[in-house]
């Protein structure tokens, strides 16, 4: 009988270690960036605008010239992770202009992060009820797209970008967009 119970006993912990090792590959695997190719025409539903909550955006409110489009939070620990990386892309010398669309958030908290961090955006527009979010399919936070600059999302990118990730991933989409919208 005690030899019965010390195999189910190993059983256990074997089982438990695989799942254990399960769960950590996951957990590393969500880390890395993935690229995901797009093409559709961003939604009409409405953003404010920071600066102005009492006023909607337009399309004219963004760049005519490619860009990243980040969604994030001021109460979103991995956008705020995320949000360092982005302040250092904002400084590059040829960095794209950096659209930021705060969910479910207040002009307060986000003034406060800007004050606080410095400010990553070029230009900052308010989804407090999501409709954007849910127009361009970005159900979680922190979730970054490119735009071509003609009012089309191009990519879509899953999982936290760093300065790295930009420079040898991010930047040549971009040009690439840049160089097929000259033509």
């Amino acid at each position: 009988m005690k030899s019965f119970f010390k195999v189910l006993l190993i059983a256990l912990i074997s089982a438990a270690a695989v799942r254990m090792m399960y769960v950590v590959r996951l957990d590393f695997s969500m880390n890395a960036p993935v690229i995901l190719k797009r093409d559709f025409r961003m939604p009409d539903a409405a953003l404010k605008k920071l600066e102005a909550p009492q006023q909607k955006a337009s399309s004219a409110d963004f760049p005519n010239r490619p860009a990243l489009i980040v969604f994030f939070g001021s109460w979103c620990p991995p956008c705020l992770e995320e949000y360092e990386d982005l302040l250092k892309i904002s400084r590059l010398p040829d960095a794209p202009p950096i659209i930021g669309i705060a969910v479910r958030d207040t002009p307060e908290k986000i003034q406060e992060l800007f004050k606080n961090k410095g400010k990553a955006f070029q230009k900052t527009f308010l989804d407090a009820d999501m409709a954007w979010s849910k127009a361009m399919n970005a159900p979680g936070l922190p979730a970054v797209f490119l735009s071509d600059g003609k009012g089309k999302i191009a990519y879509r990118i899953k999982g936290r970008i760093d300065e790295q990730f930009f420079k040898n991933k991010i930047r040549p989409l971009l040009q690439g967009l840049a160089a097929h919208e000259n033509k």
